[in-house]
């Protein structure tokens, strides 16, 4: 059976939309509360009136949660929102270091 190229050129293109598949990522907050650039953006509880607008997840291989972290990182107490491809779970942890008073 031969197509004309009109039928062929359909024909193509029916073969590779079948073929392809589209990919989409996720967005997420993705900042620190201890960024000088944006303070106050990345708090514990995000209010109605801040500046900053989900990301996609693009740059993580994987992603498919959106992480929010609150205690004690990079030194100090915060938040941290990222993208992240592991399912890190919904619970705390509450850790007392040598020679702390509080809990955290």
């Amino acid at each position: 059976m031969l197509y004309s190229p009109k039928e062929s050129l359909i024909l193509t293109f029916l073969i590779l939309a079948t073929v392809l598949t589209t990919v989409s990522s996720i967005s997420c907050y993705q900042c620190v509360s201890t960024d000088h650039a944006d303070p106050f953006q990345c708090g514990e509880y995000m209010s109605d009136d801040i500046d900053i607008e989900p990301t996609s997840c693009d740059n993580v291989y994987g992603a498919a949660y959106c992480i929010k972290h609150t205690g004690r990182f990079e030194g100090g107490l915060g938040t941290k929102r990222f993208c992240s491809s592991l399912d890190l779970g919904n619970y705390c942890n509450y850790i007392k270091q040598p020679g702390d008073v509080m809990e955290y």
